[in-house]
């Protein structure tokens, strides 16, 4: 086995490909569902994709490569880490905890980012109702 190659077999190529597109999906703040639906694939086959269950077809690599814009090595990468810089260009505004938390999405499971990822909806919408109670209420002079 060549040392600088980490990948012993199929299984394993499969897993690095489903991580990178999960990587790839979130920084692009999309949902399972929507890249299913772009992809035209079932929520459920591409969950499989995303474990590593099932290996990805020439057809389904171009049409990743072109929703997400990136070059097809990009789902062959083996490094963990999100070069957030790349993803953002041009965002100037782009905050140092906005940088900790996608950080630190990197680290979580499937599972664990759809848990966060439903929290922070949560939060999102109690935030909106407490908005629109605010506004609903007289303002005192």
């Amino acid at each position: 086995m060549d040392e600088r190659n980490p990948i012993e077999n199929k299984e394993s190529l499969d897993i690095i490909i489903g991580n990178n597109i999960i990587k790839e999906r979130t920084l692009r703040n999309m949902s399972r569902e929507d890249l299913a639906d772009i992809m035209d694939l079932t929520v459920a086959h591409l969950g499989l994709i995303e474990r590593g269950k099932r290996g990805v077809v020439a057809h389904t690599f171009y049409k990743l490569g072109r929703t997400f814009g990136v070059p097809l090595e990009t789902f062959f990468e083996i490094s963990s880490e999100i070069n957030l810089e790349e993803h953002f260009v041009g965002d100037k505004q782009l905050g140092d905890n906005r940088k900790k938390i996608m950080s630190m999405l990197t680290n979580l499971s499937e599972a664990e980012i759809e848990f966060t990822v439903d929290f922070l909806k949560g939060l999102h919408k109690m935030k909106k109702n407490d908005n629109k109670d605010n506004d609903s209420q007289p303002q005192k002079e």
